[in-house]
């Protein structure tokens, strides 16, 4: 994490608990990040360049059950190592150890979201690699737009405007992709102009599941 630190630091830990995995990611390096949903910790070590994930406890169901304060109360060098030359298929004998992919693809659905991810906001358009396949976790109208957004360009307000979604629904959508490395971000094609009137933050309803 020595590439990064200082930027997690600065990071708001009250409600950015998605910037900072994003930011975990991008640094290509093990690190233990403390989350706290509903006033219990959850260590989550995450492994990006082995594509791999470390907790000991699942967090899915207190996601699941509609819990948006997860706070994010400590970054750390990771104390684990990841199992080396592991087949995907083997985890289960690994307890604590699972795929990376989909558990980026839950926590973009379901931790709070404010606003579209620095790395990916200011005025711009996006498409998603045909690579991606990790949309079966999706349904609906998200599947359908990660569909759709596989063979046309689109900003956010474009998204949004889909049958099925809004501003919120479009950024844990775009969230999902860019985490798991199957967004292009393109700051210079004619939709990233639709961008510019697209509100800075969304409207987030601590109730209402995307």
């Amino acid at each position: 994490m020595s590439a990064e630190p200082s930027q997690l630091q600065r990071i708001d830990r009250a409600d950015e608990a998605i910037e900072t995995v994003a930011a975990g990611i991008r640094c290509h390096e093990s690190a233990l990040i403390l989350l706290r949903p509903d006033g219990l910790v959850w260590p989550l070590t995450l492994f990006p360049q082995g594509n791999l994930y470390h907790q000991p406890r699942s967090i899915n169901p207190s996601l699941q059950q509609g819990s948006r304060d997860i706070e994010v109360i400590a970054v750390e060098p990771s104390g684990l190592r990841p199992p080396l030359r592991v087949a995907l298929e083997s985890l289960s004998e690994r307890p604590g150890y699972r795929s990376l992919a989909p558990r980026l693809q839950a926590l973009a659905l379901h931790v709070p979201v404010a606003r579209l991810l620095r790395a990916i906001s200011v005025h711009a358009a996006y498409r998603i690699k045909a690579g991606l396949g990790d949309e079966g976790v999706l349904d609906g109208a998200l599947r359908s737009s990660i569909v759709q957004l596989r063979s046309h360009i689109a900003s956010q307000r474009d998204i949004a405007a889909w049958l099925g979604m809004n501003a919120e629904r479009a950024a844990r959508l775009l969230h999902g992709a860019y985490l798991q490395g199957g967004l292009i971000v393109m700051r210079t094609h004619s939709a990233a102009r639709d961008a510019i009137q697209m509100p800075a933050r969304c409207r987030v309803t601590r109730a209402q599941r995307p």
